[in-house]
């Protein structure tokens, strides 16, 4: 089975800091093969400070209406509860993209009820 997941980074490579500061996703497709970037998308635009804004919230959710998980390097536990209600899933990664994907499957995260990692 194939998953489309989100990832917060700019450049494919790196997964960013937070997610309260993400100017760019990186959509992959996962299955248990491997993976694929697929497309990058751009945030939208954050308050300042940026924080906890459940209109950014959902229009993340919006923007990520194919992705049924969410990678970052950081998230506070507003966010990450905001989007574990509205059924997506997060994982709390920091590191390279292609280093967690490969443990994602790997380890078969998409299949299994975990969340928050």
């Amino acid at each position: 089975m194939t998953h489309r997941i989100a990832i917060t980074s700019a450049n494919g490579e790196d997964v960013d800091p937070h997610f309260s500061r993400v100017r760019h996703f990186c959509i992959a497709d996962i299955d248990d093969e491997g993976y694929c970037l697929v497309e990058f998308r751009e945030a939208p635009p954050w308050e300042n400070p940026p924080g906890h804004d459940e209109r950014v919230f959902d229009r993340i959710l919006e923007l990520l209406f194919d992705c049924e998980a969410v990678i970052t390097g950081g998230i506070g536990p507003g966010a990450a509860t905001y989007l574990l209600r509205r059924n997506m899933r997060v994982f709390n990664a920091p590191g390279e993209v292609r280093d967690i994907l490969n443990t994602i499957i790997q380890r078969n995260l998409l299949e299994e009820e975990q969340q928050c990692r």
